[in-house]
């Protein structure tokens, strides 16, 4: 926020890092408001979207997110190959290493009640976090 008060006439992606932070601190419909603003800055903004909306009870929308973050993640990172249904979340927790255990798993189950498969051993792939088992 810093950032974008001492650059005015910043890029979109400065949105799309306010989102984490704002995300990670529970602040939800301000992750909302920065990822609406600059939602394809980033592939993931549309997932956090979809997380944070579904932890508000806001499905639809949540839906409407993760559909818009597929579609993206389709293109961008699968180069228009079909993914499999774990690949999506197995590349977002890759690409978006949490401290803590506790705020992957809520991402991932805000994820989960927008309608992304999580698979059952999910957290067993990720043996090198920070976090116990």
């Amino acid at each position: 926020e810093l950032a974008m008060r001492l650059n005015p006439y910043h890029d979109d992606w400065y949105f799309a890092y306010a989102v984490y932070p704002n995300f990670v601190a529970r602040r939800l419909e301000t992750a909302i408001a920065f990822g609406l603003k600059a939602p394809h800055a980033a592939t993931d903004i549309t997932a956090y979207l979809a997380a944070a909306s579904a932890h508000l009870g806001q499905i639809e929308a949540a839906r409407r997110h993760l559909t818009a973050f597929r579609e993206m993640f389709r293109s961008n990172i699968m180069q228009g190959r079909e993914p499999t249904a774990e690949e999506p979340i197995r590349w977002l927790l890759h690409g978006n290493p949490f401290s803590r255990i506790e705020d992957a798993r809520f991402w991932a189950d805000g994820l989960a009640r927008a309608g992304l498969v999580i698979p059952n051993d999910l957290w067993r792939d990720f043996p090198d976090g920070p976090w116990p088992d």
